[in-house]
């Protein structure tokens, strides 16, 4: 199973870690595959990546389309903009349309977070 580890669980070996723990760019050919999906992700089409351990702490590049990375559940866990690695070598606009999913998409996120955070309190009260 791939997961995002935590710094403090990462392995020893430096050959293992990665910097960033998202990525971006257009796809070189179309040989990837959208690891939500998965279907073939297009050459030159946009595409997210998030970075993934397996058990033994290897890092696994997992590509996903553009709408597909929204829905992958690693994703809640990244903090802002400048988590995602080659963010500025894109297009402006696509730059754009990242910013404003992003912050929609946190949003959405807290919103559901205080929802649960009431029914919690509802349940406790009863």
């Amino acid at each position: 199973m791939l997961k995002r580890f935590k710094s403090s669980e990462l392995g020893e070996s430096a050959s293992r870690r990665v910097g960033h723990n998202c990525t971006t760019d257009y796809a070189k050919s179309s040989k990837s595959k959208c690891r939500v999906c998965k279907k073939i992700i297009k050459q030159n089409e946009l595409r997210l990546a998030l970075m993934l351990q397996d058990d033994e702490g290897y890092k696994s590049t997992a590509w996903n389309h553009y709408d597909c990375f929204w829905k992958h559940p690693e994703t809640k866990k990244l903090n802002g903009i400048e988590e995602i690695h080659n963010f500025s070598t894109l297009k402006p606009e696509d730059q754009a349309k990242i910013s404003t999913t992003f912050k929609d998409f946190k949003q959405k996120q807290k919103q559901n977070q205080a929802v649960s955070n009431k029914r919690k309190r509802a349940l406790e009260e009863d």
